[in-house]
């Protein structure tokens, strides 16, 4: 018997293609599953068990399949292992059932636009490439719903990474690793690095490795590993060029495509697809045609010449300082929520350049504010969305931009990143409606 620990996206789409392989599954989660998600379980007469563990007894049990939001440390995690249990995470038990070609993407930031960016510049060349894993689609779901593909480009969390085995990427990329989750290390930095280079252990010779801005313990990592794939480091390149090597730089417009870290992403993605088989010109074609996710720098409106833009998935401090990076206008700028124990001190000099007033929204703002009072004029601290909207449009003035980007994890006020961005836009849309509306009746 199979136990799938976790009744969310990953853990549900492990059991489907647990009972569609002719396995005997039971899904288990310690809090009250997703109506959508019993539903799915029900149709597919996989039974599942919610509010608590209760299979740590189970002699039949064999294999346990973890959802990466369950920590290794976890008390039924260390029953079972300590039973002899098999444990692995629910990527690797897709790559097992997967009949396409792995490419792996990781990093701290930019990992979800470059898996979207490869399977763009892929289907866009007509090869069948189906984006899933940590970007919202589960790996398990890719294979059962898209079992034909001839190449999975799967984003891959530090979290999904603790327990593969087998998993084998043929093509991999690390944007960067810096600062982040590190209360799941336990405050190391290390072990978070550790984490993210488990995505080489298979890797063979001729396989592909493409990666930005490593830290010092990656590099002694990647110089003990043997055999070594084949690896391509990529400088951050000047906003609006491809960087393919040395002597090959090219052009394209930046437009929708803002910052250096989005050149970054491309340039990693471009590689990627050129090594797959995909010429300069599908490449460079497909680029311009790209557009980035919501949540990622997107830009919401401009009014009375104040632009505003929604980075909500900037959930760590270097995602802040790329979002910086790439303004070209003084922002004002609405951060906070779920410190995940950042350190501020790296941002420091951008926010001096580029910040004329900062915001904070959430429950969780005390270090943020010790980090920038005296530096920045700071306000009082708001705890919904719609405060923090009125407040930075009450202090931003033409040719200025209304930047969300938090910094933090979104928890304390909303379900994820994603209803944070949309809080964020829908109360941009409600203070503008209600402006005009006023300025009409005047």
């Amino acid at each position: 018997m199979i136990v799938v620990l976790g009744g969310g996206e990953s853990g549900v789409y492990a059991a489907i293609l647990a009972k569609e392989r002719g396995y005997e599954v039971i899904v288990s989660d310690s809090s009250e599953i997703h109506p959508k998600y019993k539903a799915l379980l029900q149709a597919h007469r996989i039974p599942y068990e919610e509010g608590g563990h209760r299979i740590e007894e189970n002699r039949e049990i064999r294999l346990a399949i973890k959802s990466p939001g369950i920590p290794t440390g976890a008390q039924v995690v260390q029953q079972l292992k300590a039973r002899g249990v098999e444990l692995i995470s629910e990527v690797e038990w897709a790559y097992r059932h997967c009949r396409g070609a792995l490419i792996g993407v990781t990093g701290s930031n930019g990992k979800t636009t470059v898996v979207s960016m490869i399977a763009h510049i892929l289907k866009q060349s007509g090869i069948a490439a189906v984006p899933c894993g940590n970007i919202g689609f589960a790996f398990s779901r890719a294979v059962v719903e898209h079992p034909k593909a001839s190449h999975y480009v799967v984003e891959l969390s530090s979290f999904q990474l603790e327990d593969i085995d087998r998993l084998h990427a043929r093509w991999a990329a690390i944007t960067n690793i810096t600062p982040d989750h590190l209360k799941r290390y336990g405050g190391s930095f290390e072990r978070y690095v550790e984490a993210k280079m488990h995505l080489l252990d298979r890797m063979k010779s001729q396989d592909l490795f493409v990666h930005g801005p490593l830290p010092a313990y990656a590099r002694t990592l990647l110089s003990q590993r043997r055999p070594m794939p084949r690896t391509v480091e990529v400088p951050l390149p000047e906003e609006g060029t491809l960087w393919l090597g040395p002597s090959e730089v090219w052009e394209f417009d930046p437009r929708h495509l803002p910052g250096r870290h989005n050149a970054l992403n491309a340039s990693i993605a471009a590689i990627i697809c050129r090594d797959i088989g995909c010429s300069l010109e599908q490449i460079l074609d497909a680029l311009e045609s790209y557009r980035l996710q919501p949540h990622r720098l997107e830009r919401v409106v401009v009014w009375h010449d104040i632009e505003v833009v929604n980075d909500s998935k900037a959930t760590n401090v270097e995602s802040v300082r790329f979002a910086l990076e790439a303004q070209k206008r003084p922002v004002v700028w609405i951060a906070g929520g779920l410190d995940k124990g950042n350190d501020y001190e790296v941002i420091k000099d951008i926010v001096r350049q580029k910040v004329k007033t900062l915001v904070p929204l959430g429950k969780d703002v005390d270090r943020l504010r010790q980090a920038f009072e005296g530096m920045v004029p700071v306000t009082e601290q708001v705890t919904d969305m719609c405060s923090a909207v009125e407040r930075a449009f009450e202090l931003a003035e033409a040719g200025d931009v209304i930047l969300l980007s938090p910094a933090c994890a979104s928890f304390d006020l909303f379900r994820n990143y994603e209803h944070r961005g949309e809080c964020f836009k829908r109360c941009v849309y409600d203070f503008i409606q209600n402006r005009e509306k006023h300025t009409t009746r005047k």
